[in-house]
């Protein structure tokens, strides 16, 4: 369980800088894959793609993730990162301020699991 609890604090710093950089692009144009974000062909939010986690989790149905353990589905299912990615949006649109308030729900959420786990596993 260290493992995953290093790895989903590396997680969560990833997710915060790339809220940083999301809240500098509200309001342009952005791409939506699927799984990451990017303005001008340089990526602002990311996914799964480089998701310390899922590196480490995913090509097993994410069987030893702390996040799959704590919502018992696979790919981030029943957390925010549905709000951020689950539309499966394959087109360019606006950022908006909602796309960066999901992006902070996961955030948080993820902060949450971290502290839980850190205080169990201690």
């Amino acid at each position: 369980m260290k493992k995953s609890i290093q790895l989903l604090k590396k997680s969560i710093d990833i997710w915060k800088a790339a809220h940083k950089r999301l809240i500098a692009v509200k309001g342009k144009m952005g791409f939506f894959n699927g799984a990451s974000l990017s303005v001008d062909n340089e990526i602002y939010s990311h996914g799964y793609l480089d998701c310390p986690l899922c590196e480490n989790y995913f090509g097993n149905l994410c069987s030893r993730c702390p996040i799959k353990i704590k919502t018992g589905i696979d790919s981030c299912i029943n957390t925010p990162y549905y709000l951020v990615y689950s539309k499966g949006e394959y087109k360019t649109r606006e950022i908006t301020n909602n796309d960066i308030k999901n992006h902070l729900e996961m955030i948080k959420w993820m902060e949450k699991l971290y502290k839980e786990l850190t205080e169990t596993n201690e």
